[in-house]
């Protein structure tokens, strides 16, 4: 077989891994369905500074993700391709650069090998089928030690800079832990400094200024907007992540042992027996010869995989995927150094039998996750829900049911109210349950309720309290849809005139409150008044009609004449034009500004047109 076509079949076969059925499921919660939804809030708001879910801020990852999930929707639609596009390409870009690394590092004819052993990898292909930060991290991180390397071979400053770019891009992909090649190249620089007697300083200026420029400018930005966010990312999302278990992902050394062991041993597979046998035959032979000189590139691969493998074992929060990233350097050690050796094509054709065999195998697996009954299925619970919903319009509440993809897969809106915390840090504060109750039961609107089973006896008892009657639907993962029936209308008011805010976390303040005055009074129109041509705060009201929706410059013509309501207000205005109402702050304090907690309320004014 010619080389050409070796290449061919490599980029064939991988082709085939990244997209076969990748759009086939809807997402599982609570990742994916947090990932996504965001991601679709974002695109919707036309805000890709903020990443937002229900309608708040949501920030437990840099910005990178949601970008490229928003890319994808943009471009193929609402759906389970367009939200894992970017998968594919991650992984696909992923393999090509372990295959140039392996070229660099391992000699001629092994980048192929080394592409294939990280594409067939059983972990890297979940990954590239989970909507997570993993499988973006582990291309960036390839990127940057690809370009480090030919930078450090070569000297050429454009290599420099696309290094110190890719370490940019994985720090804003998920932060510190983008920067652990960083550590492993340093070790590497000082084993070798070490054994040849001289240090080499892995980077330099222009590397260190390409990471400022791609890595920090949303960090500055967003710190300065939103306040609390830097104590948040550093207490919460770097401290508490690495020395406590406050997100609860396994702490405990004896945990950190098996999640790691397990994500090797099993996600290493087919080529796990490879390491086990290669393993055995060196206790085997223990002391029969003594073991040749390491090479510098096989010790480069091993401090790449040491180095980041032992920073996890260390921190407190351990999931599988962390590991997808370090699936690169096990790839390279999985090759070997050294010349490729010649095979029939009788051996050629059983490798290339038994990586179609595998391959189908695991695009089985995906297939098997698209229809196996699970709670986690976001796809699932919106098909019980949907038919609720109808006929409409109808409310979507969501206490204490945090399915966070539920959203992505009706196409609307459902508002998250809860009564229990939340069992990791958040840097929004959650919304309480009691105010969207009281709005609820004096709302004339159709609402549905999705909550915990153990919950819905609560949320019946306090409507009827009020005269309100519901019916409990199950619904499937413990939950049940609590559905309250429409009453008659009181009169509409003919608007509600809302000036923007002027800082980031006041906009999402107002962005609640007009929703819910909308519940409560149901008017016919939201008028939003910005300064500029755009209205930021209107993106927010995406689930709004948009011809209920309008937007106006300050210098255009009042409505009604003389209503200038303060930055972040609303006032209610009637049918005549008289304004019969004073929105305040919304129900949700803003981090760090605690005394904005303000129930939603109306003072009845009489002001002529």
């Amino acid at each position: 077989m010619s080389d050409r076509t070796a290449r061919g079949l490599t980029a064939a076969l991988l082709a085939f891994l990244a997209f076969a059925l990748l759009g086939s499921r809807a997402p599982w919660e609570p990742d994916e369905g947090r990932y996504i939804g965001a991601a679709r809030e974002m695109v919707l708001a036309g805000d890709w500074l903020v990443p937002q879910l229900h309608g708040a801020p949501h920030l437990t990852k840099p910005p990178a993700t949601y970008w490229a999930i928003g890319a994808g929707l943009a471009l193929l639609g609402m759906n389970g391709w367009g939200a894992r596009l970017y998968l594919a390409l991650a992984y696909l870009a992923t393999c090509a650069l372990t295959g140039l690394l392996g070229r660099e590092l391992l000699g001629a004819g092994r980048g192929r090998r080394a592409a294939i052993a990280f594409g067939l990898a059983l972990l890297p292909f979940v990954a590239a089928s989970v909507a997570t930060t993993d499988m973006l991290l582990a291309a960036c991180e390839t990127a940057a030690v690809y370009a480090w390397w030919r930078a450090r071979r070569t000297g050429r400053t454009p290599w420099r800079l696309a290094t110190g770019a890719a370490l940019g891009l994985a720090f804003l992909v998920k932060g510190p832990p983008g920067l652990l090649p960083v550590a492993g190249i340093v070790a590497w620089e000082l084993w070798r400094g070490r054994r040849d007697g001289r240090w080499r300083a892995p980077w330099g200026a222009a590397t260190a200024a390409a990471f400022a420029l791609v890595g920090l400018p949303w960090y500055l930005w967003a710190m300065a907007r939103l306040p609390g966010l830097a104590g948040y990312f550093l207490g919460e999302e770097v401290a508490a992540r690495v020395a406590s278990d406050a997100f609860h992902r396994n702490a405990g050394f004896t945990a950190g042992l098996r999640i790691y062991g397990l994500a090797l041993l099993a996600g290493g597979l087919p080529w796990t027996v490879l390491w086990l046998a290669r393993a055995a035959r060196r206790l085997a032979g223990r002391g029969a010869a003594r073991a040749p000189r390491l090479a510098p590139e096989t010790a480069f691969a091993l401090c790449w995989f040491a180095v980041p493998f032992t920073v996890f074992l260390v921190a407190s929060s351990r999931m599988y995927l962390y590991v997808v990233p370090l699936f690169v350097p096990l790839a390279l050690l999985t090759v070997g150094r050294g010349p490729t050796r010649e095979t029939s094509h009788r051996v050629a054709r059983v490798q290339i039998a038994a990586a179609a065999c595998w391959a189908l195998l695991l695009v089985g697996i995906r297939w098997q996750a698209a229809v196996v009954e699970t709670h986690r299925d976001a796809g699932r619970i919106a098909a019980r829900v949907a038919p609720l919903l109808e006929p409409g319009p109808a409310r979507l509440v969501q206490i204490d049911a945090r399915v966070h993809g539920l959203d992505f897969v009706l196409g609307r809106r459902s508002e998250l109210r809860v009564t229990r915390r939340a069992a990791t840090p958040h840097y929004w504060p959650e919304r309480p349950a009691e105010p969207a109750l009281q709005r609820l039961a004096a709302s004339p609107l159709r609402h549905v309720v999705l909550a915990p089973a153990d919950g819905a006896p609560r949320i019946v008892s306090r409507l009827g309290a009020v005269g309100r009657a519901a019916r409990v639907e199950p619904i499937g993962r413990g939950l049940v849809a609590v559905v309250v029936p429409a009453r008659k209308a009181a009169a509409r008011p003919r608007a509600l005139v809302v000036s923007e805010p002027r800082s980031v976390a006041d906009r999402f303040l107002a962005a609640d409150a007009v929703y819910a005055l909308c519940e409560e009074l149901h008017p016919h129109e939201v008028v939003v008044v910005t300064q500029a041509g755009r209205s930021r705060l209107a993106g927010l009201l995406w689930d709004l009609p948009a011809e209920d929706v309008t937007v106006r410059t300050a210098d255009g013509p009042p409505d009604p004449p003389g209503v200038a309501p303060p930055p972040g207000r609303a006032l209610v205005v009637d049918a005549a034009g008289a304004v019969r109402g004073t929105v305040l702050a919304a129900d949700v304090p803003a981090p760090g500004a605690q005394s904005r907690r303000k129930n939603i309320s109306v003072s009845i004014a009489s002001q002529s047109r």
